[in-house]
């Protein structure tokens, strides 16, 4: 399902007076997981939201949500990260020189990673799911690129 962007900034700037119904619907819970709601989106990952999820994950010993977040991460810096800039480039209405540079430079940032190692990770974890030490590599991962594009 995709986010609803609008609903989202109108939230975020107090431009209409939304239902309570609808304000609810973008409260997350402190024990709620971000990749577990409907308006999670693969192709708009946050790396705030997997590092938050993640620590969740290894604070609950929960294997499952630690290999959702490395599998998303894994597909964005594969995938995602590409089409996200492809998308800039046909679109018109963004100062697209600026962002274009700006998802290069989180691009040249993306090629450091060994991508191997989140892989190794995610077969520790199938197999062992309460694995901190995988979980913790996969969560550095996420930090330092978030400190790059942050």
């Amino acid at each position: 399902m995709k986010r609803n962007l609008l609903v989202e900034n109108m939230i975020r700037f107090n431009t209409k007076n939304l239902s309570e119904q609808q304000l609810d619907a973008f409260k997350m819970n402190d024990d709620e997981y971000f990749l577990d709601r409907p308006e999670f989106d693969e192709m708009t990952v946050n790396y705030e939201d997997l590092a938050r999820d993640l620590k969740m994950a290894m604070n609950k010993s929960d294997g499952r949500i630690a290999v959702k977040v490395a599998e998303t991460l894994l597909n964005y810096l594969t995938t995602g990260v590409y089409e996200k800039l492809e998308a800039v480039k046909q679109d018109t209405k963004y100062d697209t020189p600026y962002l274009r540079r700006h998802i290069q430079g989180e691009i040249d940032k993306i090629q450091t990673v060994n991508q191997d190692v989140i892989e190794d990770a995610i077969k520790v974890l199938k197999v062992s799911p309460k694995n901190m030490t995988a979980m913790q590599t996969i969560y550095d991962i996420i930090i330092d690129l978030f400190r790059y594009v942050d």
